[in-house]
């Protein structure tokens, strides 16, 4: 009957739910009147229960003309993310079941109506209602209408509740799911709420509530809430073919316990059966999608109209989508295997270092020592080991070490497979992370021309302003300070060139003095007073080839050394800052530089003496999880080219090469002419994981965290002409390198 001949309410329509999406709905109700009829009808159906739950279910096409040979398909519905306060019933498989030419049904989660907070109810109902019993018979006495065996289709929580009702069912069944829960107390981030309604209790006590306590609730009220549903080590599914992203967190919190659960054979990395000689059941984990997503709509569709032929075995299905090229050619060390066999093997071909950030976070990483098959392994510090808890702290899921103490030699760690089995454990020595040291300079000639004499693929030059008088500088917010905010963030060392001062000009030097309290209160502010470097260096006397320099200010070179003290000590009168003097006064000037013969610009020699002097106070002032600078390695004489940048012209766009280079690092390089500086921008999908500043450099290497698809994007400054944008091939990281 329709709803339009049944007041809501009264005769058994449910409150709280909309049907105006479904025209008329045939409401019934028992189980009984459902199963005495001589055809279930197209369109919406509302079955009640003795229990007083109810079953919500679409029926496209006409199931009396369902091919025999074909399994009848139910879909079954996941999490409502996007549900918001709205009413069901929610229906999945409208979309692809038309697309199958043959019926099918789509069965909504009665739990779904308990609450209209509830996002994923699982089918599993209220505790003591006894409703995943009676979706189990809903399905069987369909079944036995059509004289068809049903075939459950869900993914995540769909993917669940279909493996339940199959295991419930008396009469045959097959199943097929992608990323299912295995247990639905596993499912972090929504059992809490599902709980609260079952249990009808706080979200407060739900929240709080120890597992096994709630595992005994709902077992008390009858509800299967972890596979198989049965007390045995086998699913009572005729055919079932799991399908599960390697890069979801399911592999290790639902498929894994479950194969420990199961009397599964693994034949390969990533793929097990059941040990019969049909191979009826059959879990393959590849790169299907990324995250928790589902698999592509050409995957479902090749794997459901698989299933559907009754006859077909679950195995032969899963090849297929491979030799239709709808799944990727995975190597086989990159999928999970169970390696708790092989220990010892893994221990002495491994080897397992902890990776210090100047931060003082802590990744540790693992690497192998030779060829030979590899394996899919994971690695993170040993949280349990006393030694962790007295010399980490943990912020936002990441872990550091105290700057405080001082650093460990080793840190314990725990080496796991792709399923989250701890393989063996032992002790990681801790590594320094070597890093590109960022330099922000404020001033020109000294500290610039020395900045080019360190070696490009260690430091990077986040900014550079100059041209103005520190007093001229501060009066605009949107110039120097709003460049040094920028630096708080992007810069390790500040260098503070005298470079644009009028030395000989008392004027200035008053309005350099006072403007000195407010630079002191900006470097305050912005956490930079730790991180400055003045550089006072005397203007040359001579030149190179005997000529005089020409001198870049009024003040002659030889009143240079004097003029500039005043400077370092009004300075140093009021900001502990150290002051690097560069070479003496005596020095000579460089007559081929790219701006010409100055007092300012020094020659070869007095340029990498002071780019020293800067190494060396770097040193001084590094974080105590930095490493050492060698000056030796970091300082060299640079290019012509790189002396004068100028001069490259643009002839092509820039292109940037992305790689995995160790096992969770990848390396970025961009390639093309007339460059002036780039940035990096790190992305899986649409997020943006990580930024570099605009610099001089064209290599960098991130480090990620996980598995998953990612790309850069660099920022491309030419020499000549606006910024441009260019991106990378995506790479899938998988934390293995071939």
């Amino acid at each position: 009957m329709g709803t339009d001949k049944v007041p809501r309410g009264v005769r058994g329509v449910p409150d709280g739910s909309n049907y105006e999406r479904f025209g008329s709905v045939t409401l019934w109700q028992s189980l009984s009147d459902l199963l005495q009829v001589d055809q279930i009808t197209e369109g919406m159906h509302v079955v009640w229960f003795e229990s007083g739950a109810h079953a919500d279910f679409y029926v496209g096409g006409d199931l009396s003309m369902l091919p025999v040979t074909r399994c009848l398909p139910v879909f079954l519905s996941g999490a409502v993310t996007a549900r918001k306060g709205r009413p069901g019933p929610f229906l999945s498989g409208m979309s692809l079941g038309p697309t199958l030419d043959t019926p099918y049904i789509a069965l909504g989660d009665p739990t779904l109506d308990l609450s209209p907070d509830l996002l994923l109810g699982w089918y599993a109902g209220r505790a003591g209602q006894g409703l995943q019993t009676d979706l189990a018979a809903l399905l069987d006495g369909i079944a036995a209408r059509v004289a068809r065996e049903p075939l459950l289709i869900g993914g995540s929580g769909g993917g669940f509740a279909a493996m339940v009702l199959s295991e419930l069912m008396q009469g045959p069944a097959s199943a097929l799911v992608w990323n299912p829960q295995t247990d639905i107390l596993d499912y972090l981030p929504s059992i809490a709420q599902y709980l609260a309604v079952s249990l009808s209790i706080s979200i407060d006590e739900a929240a709080g509530m120890p597992r096994a306590e709630a595992a005994a609730a709902l077992r008390a009220g009858g509800i299967v809430h972890q596979l198989p549903a049965q007390d045995t080590h086998h699913l009572r599914a005729r055919r079932l073919l799991y399908l599960q992203n390697d890069a979801d967190w399911h592999v290790k919190s639902h498929l894994s316990p479950l194969l420990d659960r199961l009397d599964l054979t693994q034949l390969h990395p990533g793929r097990w059966a059941s040990s019969d000689g049909e191979r009826r059941h059959v879990v393959r984990v590849d790169h299907l999608a990324e995250g928790h997503n589902p698999p592509s709509r050409p995957v479902l569709l090749e794997s459901i109209r698989g299933m559907l032929e009754a006859s077909a075995p679950a195995d032969t299905i899963g090849d297929r989508l491979y030799d239709r090229g709808l799944l990727p050619s995975t190597p086989s060390h990159r999928l999970p295997s169970d390696l708790r066999n092989k220990a010892e093997h893994i221990r002495r071909r491994t080897t397992v270092v902890a990776a210090v950030r100047a931060t003082g976070e802590v990744r540790p990483y693992l690497t192998w020592n030779d060829g030979g098959t590899r394996h899919l392994l994971g690695v993170s510090l040993d949280l349990s080991d006393p030694r962790s808890s007295e010399t980490l702290t943990t912020r936002s899921g990441r872990h550091y070490l105290d700057p405080a103490r001082a650093l460990p030699s080793t840190l314990p760690v725990r080496i796991s497979d792709g399923l989250g089995h701890d393989i063996f454990t032992g002790d990681a020595p801790i590594e320094l992370t070597p890093r590109k040291l960022s330099f922000f300079i404020l001033g020109r000639n000294a500290s610039r021309d020395a900045f080019s004499f360190l070696d490009p693929t260690q430091v990077t030059l986040t900014d550079h302003v100059s041209g103005r008088s520190l007093a001229d500088a501060l009066r605009d917010p949107s110039g120097l300070p709003a460049s040094m905010r920028t630096a708080a963030t992007q810069s390790d060392v500040v260098l503070w060139d005298l470079g644009d001062e009028n030395l000989d000009d008392d004027g200035q030097f008053a309005a350099f003095h006072a403007a000195l309290p407010r630079w002191r209160d900006l470097l305050t502010e912005t956490g930079l007073l730790n991180r400055l470097v003045l550089v006072a260096s005397s203007c040359v006397t001579q030149a190179v080839e005997g000529r005089s320099p020409a001198s870049s200010a009024s003040v002659k070179a030889a009143e240079a050394g004097a003029a500039i003290q005043r400077y370092v000590a009004a300075v140093q009168g009021l900001l502990d800052v150290p002051v690097l003097s560069g070479c003496p006064a005596s020095t000579d000037a460089n007559t081929k530089h790219s701006w010409g013969a100055a007092s300012c610009h020094r020659d070869d020699l007095s340029c990498s003496e002071l780019a020293r002097q800067i190494v060396d106070q770097v040193n001084t002032q590094r974080s105590p999880f930095d490493p050492v600078r060698d000056p030796d390695t970091l300082v060299r004489v640079p290019t012509a080219q790189e002396r004068s940048p100028r001069q490259e012209m643009v002839t092509q766009p820039a292109k940037v090469q992305i790689s995995e280079s160790l096992p969770y690092r990848i390396t970025v390089e961009v390639r093309g002419g007339g460059i002036a500086s780039m940035a990096f921008h790190l992305y899986e999908g649409a997020r943006r994981l990580d930024t570099t500043p605009q610099g001089l450099t064209r290599k960098h290497t991130f480090t990620v965290r996980q598995r998953g698809t990612f790309r850069c994007r660099a920022i491309i400054q030419p020499t000549h002409g606006p910024r441009y944008g260019v991106s990378s091939d995506p790479l899938v990281i998988t934390g293995e390198v071939d």
